[in-house]
Parts: structure tokens; sequence; C-alpha cells
């Protein structure tokens, strides 16, 4: 990329705007982004300054950086082994990078040197010339919506479009049911809830931390879903920090309320432990602008239990073995492979409403349905090939609503906990 590849319109056409993204990334004054000035050496920019920097140049000027893509091209023909040895840039890639950093004075390249020094070269100019090659190829080539998340994001991931996010706290975005499903769980409407506000809580900390699922105050049961209903979602953030996130939210389907969470926390943690934050980033970017592509789930994820038995006092146990490979894993925490809490509510439910509604003394006019579910807690993490036991307290013999206390334990250890209130449900007006 050197100077003369670029004109003096496309520049001055630019690097204004591109100023003023640099200077809100970094925190200093629009004055002090000159484009020789280096990022790190005189702007103090850190590395998850540069994923910040790439995010709201993309956002500004409404085009793909592809990441890693600086360092790629900066070898140019010269295979990985040619541009570098043990760490350090051979003689013929420093010939090659000072060809690609072309705007970068001659006295800053130290000789030897390191391939991790490499981004204290960058400066303000750099990033322009990176906006102006990713519009000439945007104009050249129409992107394909959603391409990106065909595979990555195809098996756990219920938001297909984020289409507001506020700095108060509001984020809305909508999901579409395919078609082709043959149901779609109420739990999985709460974690698209979840994954919604998920994605604020993450773009609001620069994507270096994400949420664990840890407490729900109250999941309200309002209607089912049917396949090729479209969700509207809204999150609404109640506090977001380092540390944790709390948040309610609520999904409907036309004039239908279908599903409400009312009181969630979970705790942030390192981004780098449970995905790559340049990808969570990159969705995050298609899915404020094209969106991700709509139908991409093949299949509703469910593991059901097993099993079931009870006793006289009201208590029903089941069996529920995790896979040890599936592909909901690779979609939801793929650096570390956990069972979805949404999936073992889902289990939790179906086990009681199984043997309920499939009991002999219960007419077929009085059949119980989900009303809220109340105090869930997810204490630990539940790992593939584990065989989970599940529990639920209270299933008495008498007709009618019924509060009932779930739980769910690996060997001896208690890994969560809800408590489930029934209703009656109520019946079709016939024809």
């Amino acid at each position: 990329m050197t100077q003369s590849d670029f004109t003096a319109e496309e520049f001055a056409a630019v690097f204004p705007k591109l100023a003023e993204t640099m200077a809100e990334a970094l925190g200093c004054d629009e004055e002090d982004i000159t484009l020789t000035a280096s990022l790190i050496d005189d702007l103090d920019a850190e590395s998850i300054d540069f994923l910040d920097i790439v995010f709201r140049l993309e956002k500004t000027f409404k085009v793909k950086i592809p990441r890693g893509k600086i360092m790629e091209d900066s070898r140019g023909a010269l295979s990985e082994s040619e541009f570098e040895s043990n760490g350090v840039v051979t003689s013929a890639g420093l010939i090659q990078l000072k060809s690609f950093l072309s705007e970068v004075p001659e006295e800053r390249f130290k000789s030897p040197l390191n391939v991790s020094d490499i981004p204290r070269l960058f400066t303000p100019e750099t990033f322009l010339k990176l906006v102006i090659k990713a519009q000439r190829e945007q104009a050249g080539a129409a992107q394909e919506p959603g391409a990106m998340s065909d595979h990555r994001y195809s098996a756990f991931s219920f938001v297909d479009r984020i289409t507001s996010i506020e700095s108060s706290g509001q984020i809305d975005g909508s999901f579409l049911i395919p078609n082709h499903l043959d149901y779609f769980p109420q739990a999985l409407t709460a974690e698209a809830i979840g994954q919604l506000a998920a994605w604020y809580a993450m773009s609001s900390l620069r994507f270096a931390c994400r949420p664990v699922a840890a407490l729900a105050g109250k999941t309200i049961y309002h209607s089912e879903t049917c396949p090729g209903e479209k969700l509207k979602l809204r999150a609404t953030i109640e506090s977001c920090d380092s540390e944790s996130v709390r948040y309610s939210g609520i999904a409907t389907a036309g004039e239908r309320t279908i599903l409400e969470l009312v009181d969630c926390s979970g705790a942030m943690l390192p981004q780098e432990e449970f995905d790559n934050p340049i990808a969570i980033r990159e969705q995050f970017n298609l899915l404020e602008t094209a969106g991700a592509r709509e139908n991409r789930l093949a299949r509703v994820p469910s593991i059901l239990p097993t099993d079931l038995h009870s006793d006289e006092n009201g208590v029903l146990e089941a069996s529920l073995q995790i896979p040890s490979q599936a592909d909901f894993f690779a979609d939801h925490f793929p650096n570390k492979p956990v069972f979805p809490a949404t999936l073992l509510m889902h289990a939790l439910t179906s086990m009681v409403l199984s043997q309920i509604n499939s009991n002999p003394a219960q007419p077929h006019h009085r059949e119980l349905a989900i009303s809220t579910m109340e105090r869930v807690k997810v204490r630990s993490w539940i790992d593939p090939g584990d065989h989970v036991t599940l529990r639920a307290e209270g299933l008495t013999a008498e007709l009618g609503p019924k509060r009932i206390k779930l739980s769910a334990h690996v060997s001896s250890r208690l890994v969560a906990s809800a408590l489930l209130n029934l209703v009656v449900k109520a019946s079709k007006p016939e024809a």
C-alpha cells in the first residue's frame, strides 16, 4: 500500500471521519490524530484498542475490514517462513514491510525487528489506507448478506438482526423461527432474549468480556410460538460493568407477548476463555448491518431426559446424558464447551409436563401449562459427556395448579435449581 496507490481526493474524503472515530476510540483529542503518529508510542493504544478502532471504522464507513488483514498483507508474496524466523522479521521481510508501510518513517524500522513489535509501526494512515481499500473492494463486489454466519452461528444463535441499540441500555432485535421446524421451545425464546442482552453487554465492554448465565429472577410464559413467526426481541440493561450484567427482557410475535424475563444477572468473564473476540466483534457488526441469514437453524437443539421414575411422595427423577459432541457446543462457547443452561431448563420442564399430562388421573381438559419459572440459579458448568440427574419435587396427586421444585445434579454436586409454577391450561373455544 504505497502512497502512489491512493489519491489525494480519497485521503481528503476519509481522513476527517477517521480522525474523529479514532479519537473517540482512544479517548484523545482529534488534533492528536495525525497521519504519521504511532498509535502505540504516541497515542497510547493497546491491543484491545485496535479491535475497537477496526469495529468503529467498519461502522462509520460501512465497510468490512477482515481481522488480521494488516499482518497478512504485510507479508506480500512472501511465505511465513520467508517473512520471519523465530519471531524476528527477516531481511527480505523487512524490505517487504517497509514497502507495505510506506507511510512509516525509515528510522522507526528497527533491526532486528520482532514480529510482535510490528503493531508499534501502525499509524492512522495505515488504517486510512485500509478503509480506502475496503471501500474499493466493496464497490467492486457487493457482500453477500449473512455469508459469514452460515457455518459458525447456525446451531445455537437466536438473534438474526440487531435493529436498534441505545446508550441508555435498551437493545432491540429479531429472530425468525424457521418454518421447517416442528416446534420452538419457550426456553429458546428465553435464550434469544439473553443472547440479545449479551450482545449489548459485550459491545459495551469492547468485547473483552462476555456474560455467562447465573441467575434469573422470573420467567413469565405467556404463549407458545409457531414455526414461521418472527420474534421481536427487546432487552433492557439495568447495569453492566466488567464484573456483572443485570437485565430484563421481552419477546413478542405480532400482537402476542410470548415470554418475559425479569431480574436476570450473570457474571462477566474474559471473552477469550469462551470465544474469539475478533469473531464475536465481526458477528456483532453483521447483526447491526446486513443481519445474519435467516432460517439457518436446521434443527431444534434439544436433549431430552430418559428413565423417568416417580414415587408416592411426588418426587420425579430422570437421567439426562449430555453428548460428548454436538453442534451447539461450537456455537455456544467454542473455547469452553458446556451444556447451555436454557437446554437444561427445557429438559427439566419437559420431564415435568410429560409426567403430569400423561397421568390418567389428570383430565384432558385440565392439562397443566407453565405459568412462571422463578429463582433459576446455575451454580456450575455441565460438561460434554456428563451424566445429569434431574429431580422435581411437588408432583402431588391432587388436580390443579402446582409449584414444583426443580434441581439438577452431576454426581452429588448441585449444578442448578429453580421453582416452576404450573396452572391449568386455558381451554380452546369450541368451534
